[in-house]
């Protein structure tokens, strides 16, 4: 889902938007049964989480082994990994461990990525494992990345030192009112 938002303003066709719109629609609903059979909320959080085409080559490229020689080259390639150390879920406002293939210089920031919401949080090094507070506000399939500098709205690929790793945020539990007042 996050490869059809994170590329819609890419596309300049209204016909290939309405049938990447259609295809969003149809992996939001596997992606819901697929959480469900996990056993985790169906719908984490309520909107989907756009990434940019270089965040989704850098988590495909952990798949790739090689491609034919014959493939056009891309316009983009990966961002250096970033792995979470934890596995399972994690609780907001816990802190989250990650490592890193290379060096960090601080201040850096841990900038996770909700659904719309894009939270940067400062980040810290304790002997060569990355650490950071999970924000209150994210909920569900969460990506985390290093950036140099804090986000404001939506991440630019330019920030990002490391990352993504994708982060299962436990979200809270549904919660109605049914009095009567």
């Amino acid at each position: 889902m996050s490869a059809y938002s994170g590329s819609a303003p890419a596309i300049e066709s209204k016909d290939l938007l309405t049938a990447a719109a259609a295809i969003l629609v149809a992996e939001g609903l596997h992606q819901g049964i697929q959480r469900q059979g996990l056993q985790q909320v169906a719908s984490a959080n309520i909107v989907g989480t756009p990434a940019s085409p270089t965040a989704i080559f850098t988590l495909a490229s952990a798949f790739i082994g090689k491609c034919p020689s014959t493939n056009m080259a891309l316009p983009f390639t990966a961002f250096p990994t970033l792995t979470t150390t934890q596995t399972g879920a994690i609780a907001p406002d816990a802190t989250a461990m990650f490592s890193v293939g290379g060096a960090v210089a601080e201040p850096f920031f841990m900038t996770f990525v909700s659904g719309i919401d894009t939270i940067s949080v400062p980040g810290k090094n304790e002997n060569g494992m990355l650490t950071a507070q999970i924000p209150a506000k994210t909920q569900g399939q969460t990506y985390a990345f290093v950036t140099k500098d804090a986000a404001k709205g939506a991440i630019r690929d330019s920030q990002v030192l490391f990352g993504p790793a994708i982060l299962e945020v436990t979200a809270d539990a549904p919660t109605f009112d049914l009095t009567i007042q």
